[in-house]
Formats: structure tokens, C-alpha cells, sequence
């Protein structure tokens, strides 16, 4: 059985790989299988998350006070979980994943993986105030790695882009919003920049993944609540997406403090004791539930009253409930809960949007809750565009264009601020600029840029470069790496031959097991022969967007090494000389 199970691995490993000749198959049919079967997985979880929250909330009804010892002690199961694995109750798993795919390479343990996926059920069938979309992120970035890896052969950098996808696809399954999904994994991984090089890819299978959600579960989203109306703003909508993202900005100032403190102290806590968060987060969920049960677990129910003006608060009462809210959030994800805030920002939006218009009568009560959401969810996620789609999107709604404006407001004033700290504020991409910037300066004059058409690639490179054989262990050529300081290493087949097979980075070497021979991580090295001209090597680093080429001769030998950095330095002197020149001119 193991035999036959294995022949047929291999031979569809060898169909995909046949198959993977076409660009069409990698951007278009591989993202459609991990949405299908990311699709199903999430769609399956995104059920069961609803289904625990209500069942949580009929038995915290039925025993009363005595839901407390419920709470605690499923507090006490999850808490446990995040010490043993993180040292202390690290719950929010959005963030979470912001750090597996930015410092791990993309990988995501099993281990990890359940306690965030399965932790988050149990943390909002006690009560406790998360949502769906960050477990979703946890399972569809594992399903989207290992299908990379396992299915389709893929390197262990491109394994971290199928996991990306694989994410998308997860919350656009759970949310039934494919765009804002595509949007939210693209966006969210940096607070002023976007990951573009995978967007075809990610928009394939968070739509492959929404259909096969609909088919499973039905149209309906997670809040089935939809708004309508003229799509025309009037300048009542104009001044409510105004207010609301001034407010929103506020609220989610706020959260992200109440955050920031919660993380600092839980962390000596859970030192104490693993039961002291678990104990205080029980306890504040019993006495919230006797003054306001309803913004207790996800909260979603609390947008539908609000849009349609079924709560029975008042504006102030409303506005103060949303604050609870974010702050009840904030302290389930650092005292021993774990899960998302897509659902929790839906509720905070909805009491704030409902306080607003509470206040301010004048103002469309639908627009104001639409716009207080988008500001809101902009605010803490240092994100806009998916901010406005998951407005409309989730909500339904009419007022994009107040509901841009409060996510714009509330982005721009929360700017480098944000509830994951694990978001890095942009790509690398300073040195590709300044690359791209003096090229452009220095072939403006034409005896400068025949001066570097006269010089090869190989005068300007690093003709000795730590080389690793393929036979090397990452461990071993992670001690080195730590020595010398690079982030990437040449892997040729041994050292006498120097052919060159491609070149591992430092990322790589600390992701992975350190046996792990080279050979197995080596990325495809793009080659430039020695005698290339200087400006046409630039022009590739730029156009290819690599930060540095392997000068090889005809039979694959290693000759050197350019990076942009030492593309940037010649051209520094260059530029000098060009300098100096005009200065005379200007003097003469």
C-alpha cells in the first residue's frame, strides 16, 4: 500500500512539473488547486466558528455565574498552549502569521498551526472577544506551504509566496470576500507598501476559494447582513465619513495601546503563574457579561442591531460599549485567548457608528456604521484599500465613498502605528531607487554612459565570494554566515569545479533543519556572463529586480559575484566624476 501510495506521488509530481512548462499553469491552475482545497478547509472552519460562538452563548446563558468556571477553565487549556509553545500568552494569530512569513521564511509548525486554529474556537466559546480571519491566515498559509513543497516542488522561497496565497484564500473562504481577502494579505505584511508579486496569483485563489465556500455554505457571509442605497454620496455622507474616521482613528489609538500595555504585562504574568492571564480575562468577560453580554465573543450580531437601529443605547452608552469592546479584544489575545479581530472590528464599528449617529441625527445611521468600520479596521491594521472592500464587501454597503474617506483618515493619522508588531513599514526597496536614480542621472550624458557600456560586469564584482559546496549543512554555513555577515551565499557543486547551482539566503539557512544539505534550499541564481557591459547588468538588476548577479563563463564556472551594492558603489565614483564636471561648467 505505502509502495503504490508513493508511485502515485511521484507520478504526480512528475505530471506538475510537465505541466509547469507554461507561465499559465503556475499563475493560474496551481493558485486555483490550493484555493479549492484551502477553500474547503476554511469554509469547514468558518462554520464551526460560528457554530462555537452561538453554542458558547447558550451555555454561558444557561449556567449564569457559574460561566465563570467555564471560561476559566477553558482559558486555562488555550493559555497553557501559548506558554508552552511562545513563553507567554501570545494569542493573536494574525500577527502571528505576520511573523512566520516574515522571519520564517513562511513556515508554519502543526503544532503552532492547532493551537491557534482550535484555541480560537474554544476561545470564543468562552467568551472571549476574536475573530476568525487570523486562524484562517494560520490555515491556509500551512495548507498553502506544504502544497507547494509536497504537491507542487517548489523551493522553499516560493513555498513562503504559496502560503501567502493560501492565507487569501482562508479569509476570503470564511468572510465570503474574496477582494478584500486579496487585498488584506497583500497589504497587511507592510504598513506603507504592498506585495505585488504574487497579486495574480492570490486573486485566483481567493476567488476559487469564495466559490467553493458558496457552494459548501451558501451565499450568506458571517455577518448576513447587507446595506443598500444610492451609490451617490451626499454631502451628509461626506461629513459622516469625515467623523467617523476622526472617531475611528481614536478607538483604534486606543486599541492599539490597550495592546501594547496588555503584551507588557502578560508577558511577567505568565512567568508567575500560567493561570494569572487566564484568571484575569475569566473574570473581566464575567463582569462585562453583566453589563454588556452582547459585545462578548466575535461580536457580529452587534453590527446588525446597530445598521438597522435595534440597540438600545444611547450615543455616549454606544460609543463607550465600542471602547469596551476594543479593549476586551486587546486582553483576550494577550491573557490566554487566541484568535482574530476581523469580527471584533465589525462590532466596534457598528457600536461606534451607532453612537455617532446617536449624536448626530442628521447623519445616515448606515453610512456612519459602513464608514465607522472602514476607519476603524484601517486604524488598526495600518491598511486602507482593504479596509473600504471589507466595508463594502462584508457589510454590503452603499457609502464607498464615506467609508474611503474614514479609512483614509484613520490610516493616515494612525500611520506607524499598528496592532501587529511583527508588520514591517515597507519592501526593501530603497537601494533599487538610488540604483535606478543614478543610472538614469549618469546615462543623461553621453560620454558617461559609453563609459559604463567600456566597462564589463566582472571589473566592478567581487571576484572572491564565500562560496558553499552543495554538499554543506545549513548549520555549518550558518556559523560562517554569522562571521562574514551576508544575507546570501553562492552553492556550487564542490569546490574544485565551482559550477555554480544557485545560492541559498540567510533567511533560508535559519528556517530550515541544520542537516538540511545545501543542495535541497539552493534558489535558481540568476547568471550574467563576465564580459556583459556594467549598464546592461544594472539595467537587468532593476528590470528583474534582484539584488545581485552570478557571473558565470560558458560552462558554468563561477567567476564572481555583483550585488547592488557594489553596482552602487562604482557608480557612485562615476557619478562623482560627473559632478565634479558640472560644477566646473556652472563656475566657468
Amino acid at each position: 500500500m505505502a509502495a503504490r501510495q508513493a508511485i502515485r506521488r511521484a507520478a504526480l509530481a512528475t505530471t506538475l512539473r510537465y505541466l509547469r512548462i507554461t507561465p499559465l499553469f503556475e499563475s493560474i491552475v496551481e493558485p486555483m488547486i490550493v484555493g479549492l482545497v484551502v477553500g474547503v478547509a476554511a469554509a469547514i472552519f468558518g462554520f464551526l466558528f460560528s457554530l462555537y460562538e452561538r453554542s458558547g452563548a447558550f451555555v454561558r446563558s444557561l449556567l449564569g455565574d457559574y460561566s465563570l468556571f467555564l471560561s476559566l477553565a477553558l482559558f486555562a487549556v488555550t493559555a497553557y498552549a501559548l506558554v508552552a509553545l511562545f513563553g507567554w500568552y501570545e494569542g493573536s494569530s494574525t500577527n502571528k502569521y505576520l511573523e512566520y512569513y516574515h522571519f520564517e521564511a513562511g513556515r508554519i509548525g502543526l503544532a503552532a498551526a492547532l493551537v491557534f486554529i482550535i484555541g480560537s474556537l474554544v476561545t470564543v466559546f468562552a467568551g472571549g472577544s476574536v475573530g476568525p480571519e487570523g486562524p484562517a491566515l494560520i490555515l491556509g498559509g500551512i495548507l498553502g506551504y506544504y502544497m507547494a513543497q509536497r504537491l507542487f516542488s517548489k523551493h522553499a522561497y516560493e513555498a513562503k509566496e504559496y502560503g501567502l496565497i493560501g492565507a487569501g484564500a482562508a479569509v476570503a473562504a470564511v468572510f465570503k470576500a474574496p477582494f478584500t481577502a486579496m487585498t488584506f494579505v497583500l497589504e497587511v505584511l507592510y504598513r506603507r507598501d504592498l506585495e505585488t508579486s504574487v497579486f495574480l496569483e492570490t486573486l485566483v485563489a481567493t476567488v476559487t476559494a469564495y466559490l467553493v465556500s458558496v457552494a459548501l455554505t451558501g451565499p450568506t457571509g458571517i455577518t448576513s447582513v447587507s446595506i443598500g442605497g444610492p451609490l451617490i454620496p451626499t454631502m451628509n455622507d461626506i461629513l459622516a465619513g469625515v467623523v467617523a474616521g476622526l472617531a475611528a482613528t481614536l478607538v483604534a489609538r486606543i486599541m492599539v495601546l490597550s495592546k501594547h500595555v496588555f503584551a507588557e504585562v502578560s508577558k511577567p504574568l505568565s512567568r508567575i503563574s500560567v493561570l494569572v492571564g487566564p484568571t484575569i480575562l475569566a473574570m473581566t468577560i464575567w463582569l462585562v457579561g453583566h453589563q454588556h453580554p452582547f459585545i462578548l465573543g466575535g461580536g457580529e450580531h452587534v453590527a446588525v442591531e446597530a445598521i438597522h437601529g435595534k440597540l438600545e443605547l444611547s450615543g455616549p452608552e454606544a460609543i463607550i460599549a465600542s471602547i469596551e469592546k476594543a479593549v476586551l479584544t486587546t486582553l483576550t489575545l494577550t491573557m490566554g485567548g487566541t484568535g482574530g479581530i476581523f469580527l471584533p472590528l465589525v462590532a466596534i464599528g457598528g457600536l461606534l457608528g451607532y453612537g455617532l449617529h446617536e449624536l448626530l441625527p442628521s447623519l445616515d445611521l448606515r453610512t456612519m456604521v459602513l464608514a465607522s468600520t472602514a476607519g476603524v479596521f484601517a486604524g488598526t491594521n495600518s491598511v486602507v484599500i482593504s479596509a473600504v472592500l471589507f466595508g463594502v464587501e462584508v457589510l454590503g454597503g452603499h457609502a464607498f465613498i464615506p467609508a474611503a474617506l474614514a479609512a483614509t483618515i484613520a490610516y493616515v493619522l494612525s500611520m506607524g502605528s499598528s496592532l501587529h508588531s511583527n508588520q514591517l513599514p515597507r519592501r526593501e526597496v530603497a537601494k533599487k531607487l538610488a540604483l535606478a536614480s543614478l543610472l538614469h542621472r549618469i546615462t543623461e550624458n553621453e560620454s558617461f554612459r559609453k563609459r559604463l557600456e567600456s566597462i564589463s560586469v566582472l571589473e566592478a564584482a567581487n571576484k572572491n565570494p564565500i562560496v558553499f559546496a552543495s554538499r554543506t549543512r545549513a548549520g555549518e554555513a550558518l556559523r560562517v554566515a554569522a562571521e562574514r555577515g551576508h544575507v546570501a551565499y553562492p552553492v556550487v557543486d564542490d569546490y574544485k569545479s565551482m559550477r555554480l547551482l544557485g545560492y541559498v539566503m540567510l533567511e533560508d539557512l535559519i528556517a530550515v533543519n541544520p542537516d538540511t544539505k545545501l543542495a535541497e534550499l539552493a534558489r535558481p541564481a540568476p547568471v550574467i556572463k563576465p564580459d556583459t557591459p556594467l549598464l546592461r547588468a544594472g539595467l537587468m538588476m532593476i528590470r528583474r529586480d534582484v539584488d545581485r548577479l552570478f557571473i558565470c563563463d560558458d560552462e558554468g564556472r563561477l567567476l564572481g559575484l555583483i550585488t547592488k551594492t557594489d553596482l552602487l558603489r562604482t557608480l557612485m565614483n562615476i557619478y562623482e566624476e560627473l559632478l565634479e564636471k558640472e560644477i566646473e561648467k556652472a563656475f566657468e
